[in-house]
């Protein structure tokens, strides 16, 4: 039965061959001859006993099974990978390793500096950070895929398994792009002056509470559409803000933190919106490690003594 067990090495070039869509491009990131790898293929053929690879005019593309072998090989490409990372941390000191989830609005507004303030030379932990969707993220740190994720408090998902702790408050505002008219506008913009605007959502698919839609509903702007959704990236939608008159809702503390030069502004309304708290996310049984306790004492310690120099809102 062990002659049937399929080699990872195998597996491991075959997810390069798809990937690269290319026999011999494969062969040179691999370092190995192309006829290596066709006899390779072939063994695999044989061992699943049906084609895996089959030739068009682009190159080379797998079969359903092949792709399927393909995954499984790109998993053990990532292990490979982080095998190696561990060899690199150690040499450096670092002697474990945190795998760090981070919202996109927060990665822009605020976890740069973070980290430039977080490692010092006494830090003794590797980071693997990865800015996503919160939705993705929450679910990636409930499988065991991450450690910690700096997001929103407040999602739409059960969270039986998993600890929170709010680091700082926040709360939903709106804003209009630097060339509509309303983001020059000042004191309360009636919710009749933001019907037919062009609305953009970013984590439109991310599970926060508060979401635009949320919020029109709030405003009685229930029929308003959303043209343009974002989801698990900050930069274009702010680019939008900051050349077009496109309106937004975001959260007000993490706007003001911005690191770039913000010519949207902030719209007014007669209502309260809703909090966008930022917490920190583990998983409860981790909550408690000395690497996770000290990353999320430093990022506490962080937000204090930004919000020190940092200005209040605008009156």
């Amino acid at each position: 039965m062990d002659a049937y067990l399929m080699d990872p090495k195998h597996l491991y070039q075959f997810a390069m061959i798809v990937d690269l869509g290319s026999m011999s491009r494969a062969a040179q990131r691999l370092n190995v001859t192309q006829p290596t790898l066709s006899r390779m293929v072939r063994l695999l053929e044989d061992q699943v006993g049906s084609t895996i690879l089959r030739r068009d005019r682009y190159g080379v593309a797998p079969t359903e099974i092949g792709e399927r072998l393909a995954a499984e090989g790109r998993v053990i490409a990532d292990r490979v990978l982080r095998a190696d990372d561990a060899v690199d941390q150690w040499r450096l000191g670092l002697t474990r390793e945190l795998r760090v989830g981070v919202g996109p609005v927060l990665a822009v507004a605020l976890m740069g500096r973070f980290l430039e303030a977080a490692l010092e030379p006494d830090w003794s932990t590797a980071l693997r950070i990865e800015v996503g969707s919160v939705a993705e993220l929450i679910r990636r740190l409930d499988r065991d895929d991450l450690d910690v994720v700096f997001a929103p408090s407040r999602i739409n998902r059960a969270q039986a398994r998993l600890r929170q702790e709010v680091v700082f408050e926040d709360r939903i505002a709106l804003y209009a792009g630097a060339t509509n008219p309303l983001a020059k506008r000042r004191g309360i913009v009636p919710n009749a002056a933001l019907a037919g605007q062009k609305w953009i959502a970013m984590g439109a698919v991310s599970g926060l509470r508060g979401s635009t839609r949320e919020v029109l509903e709030l405003l009685g702007l229930e029929h308003e559409a959303v043209f343009m959704n974002f989801s698990g990236d900050a930069t274009m939608a702010l680019h939008l803000l900051n050349s077009t008159d496109v309106m937004c809702v975001l959260p007000r503390r993490l706007v003001e933190l911005l690191p770039s030069r913000k010519r949207f502004g902030e719209v007014r309304v007669d209502c309260v919106l809703p909090e966008r708290n930022v917490a920190i996310w583990t998983a409860a049984a981790k909550h408690d490690l000395p690497q996770i306790r000290r990353l999320r004492d430093r990022f506490v310690a962080f937000v204090r003594s930004d919000s020190d120099r940092s200005p209040g809102p605008a009156a």
